[in-house]
């Protein structure tokens, strides 16, 4: 993996920081509903008005960081499949033109779409994705 990110840090890191904040503003939303629970409790009308409201700023927070989170996801993977399919590529334009002819055309093909596309969604964004359940 650390060959893959190597050239893409800065949306690696950019990603894992709204990562770790997406699970934060749920433990908010937990004490919100807390809040809301407890002051609709003790039948304080002001108080409930407020839990309420930073209840509903913490759903707006949490949709936007789910949202950004996902869009540099997104944006990551698209860029390592970019450069990982451009070595691929060249790659098999260095074979040697005898070595080339021995295998079928098929066989470069399949690496360069369903491969491709396994890697991408079994390995990349299942690797994203089990960081984000670890935080």
């Amino acid at each position: 993996m650390k060959q893959l990110i190597k050239n893409h840090k800065k949306f690696y890191y950019a990603f894992m920081i709204f990562n770790m904040l997406v699970p934060l503003t749920n433990i908010a939303f937990a004490y919100s509903i807390k809040d809301i629970i407890d002051s609709g409790l003790s039948q304080n009308r002001e108080a409930l008005t407020e839990a309420v409201l930073v209840g509903a700023v913490v759903i707006f927070v949490y949709a936007g960081l789910n949202f950004i989170s996902l869009r540099l996801r997104n944006k990551l993977v698209r860029k390592i499949m970019s450069r990982y399919k451009n070595k691929v590529f060249q790659s098999i334009l260095d074979k040697d033109y005898r070595e080339f002819s021995k295998e079928k055309s098929g066989k470069y093909i399949s690496i360069l779409t369903e491969n491709m596309k396994k890697i991408e969604q079994d390995y990349l964004y299942q690797y994203f994705n089990i960081s984000k359940t670890f935080l």
